[in-house]
């Protein structure tokens, strides 16, 4: 029930998968909805820091060279005073990204909502 509530806005189909060893969930958007950035985003930008990164780190899980999910992962985890995981993340952000227009390549240092899928890497 809970992940159904926290994706309900993000369309698409998620799949849960559990056995002995592993909880997975895997998210398929459609084409036509909405960044799922966005509503990850505004849970951060209204101060529920907890939540949204929960529902990063579940995105990270499929899209792990996402400069905006790296971004905002890395963002949220200092907020909350988790240094070293959000270190990782930046700095992977840096490593897979480091021209790119995200702040932590020299932009203007807001919280982004944007990304592109690439490989299966984590931070």
């Amino acid at each position: 029930m809970f992940l159904q509530n926290e994706f309900k806005d993000f369309g698409g189909t998620a799949t849960i998968r559990v056995d002995d060893r592993n909880i997975s969930v895997v998210w398929d958007p459609e084409a036509k909805q909405l960044n799922p950035l966005v509503p990850i985003v505004q849970k951060l930008q209204q101060g529920k820091q907890a939540e949204g990164i929960q529902l990063l780190e579940l995105l990270l899980s499929s899209r792990q060279d996402d400069p905006g999910v790296l971004y905002n992962l890395g963002v949220a985890l200092s907020d909350f005073g988790r240094l070293e995981r959000a270190e990782k993340c930046l700095r992977r952000l840096a490593r897979i990204s480091p021209a790119s227009g995200t702040p932590a390549a020299g932009g203007n240092g807001r919280r982004i909502a944007s990304g592109r899928r690439r490989g299966q890497k984590s931070c």
